[in-house]
């Protein structure tokens, strides 16, 4: 079993350790890996976090060093720092950036370019009976369509606030491991909501999100390969076409559509019903 100066956490198939002599830091990690938390010894990338005078804090993993001037910060990066672990070419894994949601039997992967709503929209499903399991990144497996989260956090920008009423942003900000930053908060849905979902399965549904103004358009599935491939860590490993045959498999799995610019309710209504779902709102 780990020892009392370090906290170890993960999603298959890795795992991460901190390391820390100050019970502070080992109780924040705690409070922010705590639906992440693993009971192993071995790990595939430790992170060191403890003061520097004068310096605030220094984080050590993998051979870099970096600085802080709080704990929290240390310890957050140390979370996102982990998180991209998975797209290392070293693990032979496939990662798509995006929103993953779980309704039943249906798995949803919500893509898009950086700024078109992926987080505002996967949150007003949310409410409306999904289950939020990532905003970030998570695990594909093209052959047999399996999908699953990678332990981070859901990160909501300021400029979500508006679009959901005052006792939800209470929740959300108000829950135990959510974290302030700079451009809005983090914090971990499972914290808020008393549903109890599996967080794998298989893919059933992607949306793939444009910032032009648009309804709903379903393509056809292997067409959104050749639109999905750019969000993937597939292109970084090779050129697109050789990432677009590697995802083809998962194209005889799932439904896939594009989705434009219009009114957050909007949007989600068009999604559960191409998902083929009744429409519900606000289940919390």
């Amino acid at each position: 079993m780990p020892n009392s100066t370090t906290v170890t956490w993960g999603s298959e198939p890795l795992t991460f350790q901190l390391e820390s002599s100050r019970p502070e830091v080992l109780r924040l990690a705690k409070k922010f890996f705590r639906f992440w938390l693993k009971s192993c010894e071995s790990c595939h990338l430790k992170f060191q976090i403890g003061p520097v005078d004068g310096r605030g804090w220094s984080l050590q993993a993998g051979g870099i060093e970096e600085f802080y001037g709080e704990a929290e910060e240390a310890v957050k990066r140390a979370e996102l720092l982990a998180v991209k672990e998975y797209q290392a070419v070293k693990y032979d894994l496939v990662t798509l950036h995006g929103a993953l949601l779980t309704k039943g039997e249906d798995c949803l992967a919500i893509a898009g370019d950086y700024r078109t709503g992926k987080t505002t929209l996967a949150v007003e499903l949310w409410q409306r009976g999904w289950t939020l399991q990532c905003d970030d990144l998570m695990l594909l497996q093209p052959g047999w369509g399996g999908v699953m989260p990678t332990p981070r956090r859901v990160c909501l920008r300021h400029s979500s606030e508006p679009f959901f009423p005052p006792y939800v942003w209470r929740q959300m900000t108000g829950s135990q491991g959510a974290q302030k930053t700079d451009e809005g908060w983090m914090f971990e849905p499972r914290e808020v909501e008393t549903r109890i979902t599996r967080s794998s399965g298989r893919l059933t549904g992607l949306v793939i999100l444009y910032p032009q103004p648009g309804r709903l358009q379903t393509v056809p599935s292997s067409d959104a390969m050749i639109e999905l491939a750019p969000y993937t860590n597939l292109c970084a490993q090779g050129d697109q076409w050789s990432a677009v045959q590697k995802l083809l498999p998962l194209s005889e799995k799932i439904r896939a559509s594009r989705l434009g610019r219009c009114p957050l309710a909007e949007q989600a209504d068009l999604v559960e019903s191409f998902m083929g779902l009744r429409i519900g709102r606000n289940s919390f």
